[in-house]
């Protein structure tokens, strides 16, 4: 008797191609998930091949890297001593390297955009290709909503 697979209705995936995606995105080899999955190292690649992979296959690494992020900014007050304490080295290298650190850190630091109203001016467009248009068609009515909603004037 066979048994019907099941495949999510979010993913489009069963749960083998779903595991088989986080294995992967944590860094495990094709061999050794085709093993652990008990699958062919070819249906693997096929499956790489596969837009529902792939997209479910990237979730898991960007869902990966943000544990990652969150786990490096718990660091960050431990780093930032440690490095305040080279900083007063009575080694002048060190001292250089530490802040030329600091420095490169700050220039390269990305700051998000800080206008709201321009952000929802943008929310509240439609994209120029939508409509066929050389430019955006800001919708008036859902911009005020916006606005309102954020308790802006």
């Amino acid at each position: 008797m066979l048994q019907k697979t099941t495949i999510s209705e979010e993913t489009g995936l069963t749960p083998v191609q779903e595991q088989t995606a986080i294995l992967l995105a944590s860094g495990e080899s094709i061999s050794s998930v085709a093993e652990k999955m008990q699958l062919n190292r070819s249906t693997i690649y096929q499956w790489q091949e596969v837009l529902t992979f792939q997209c479910f296959f990237n979730q898991q690494k960007q869902d990966i890297r943000e544990e990652m992020r969150n786990e490096l900014f718990s660091l960050g007050k431990m780093a930032v001593n440690i490095l305040r304490d080279c900083m007063k080295s009575n080694d002048s290298r060190l001292r250089l390297k530490a802040s030329l650190a600091v420095i490169e850190k700050i220039e390269n630091a990305s700051i998000g955009d800080y206008n709201a109203r321009k952000i929802l001016k943008e929310k509240a467009s439609s994209a120029p290709f939508d409509w066929g248009l050389d430019e955006a068609v800001l919708n008036e009515e859902k911009y005020k909503s916006l606005l309102k909603e954020y308790r802006l004037k």
